[in-house]
């Protein structure tokens, strides 16, 4: 998924993201362009049953942090692919946004 200069890279294992994310960092090196390590995340997206574990992934000397869930352009996702913590954050904003706009709404 991409959009501006945001970009989600969804794999479904380690290695495969690592080749991935080597391909991006070298491609945008061609540009001139960084990706920035404290900005990106890693996660992989866990078929049904099996169990997360964790791993790292490098490219160009630089080591990714792994997550469990990311928000991309406002939107949670989850490695578990379940839209709990999406409609838990929702609720939560349209709570804070009744509250705050209350009467007139």
């Amino acid at each position: 998924m991409l959009y501006a200069d945001d970009a989600a890279i969804v794999s479904r294992s380690p290695e495969d993201l690592e080749k991935m994310i080597s391909v991006i960092v070298r491609v945008a090196g061609l540009f001139g362009l960084m990706v920035s390590e404290p900005k990106t995340e890693i996660m992989c997206m866990l078929s049904k049953g099996i169990e997360e574990r964790p791993f790292t992934v490098s490219a160009a000397g630089q080591t990714y942090k792994q997550t469990d869930r990311f928000v991309y352009l406002g939107r949670t996702i989850s490695a578990d692919g379940k839209a709990d913590r999406e409609i838990t954050s929702r609720s939560c904003r349209a709570w804070k946004c009744y509250r705050r706009n209350g009467a007139s709404m």
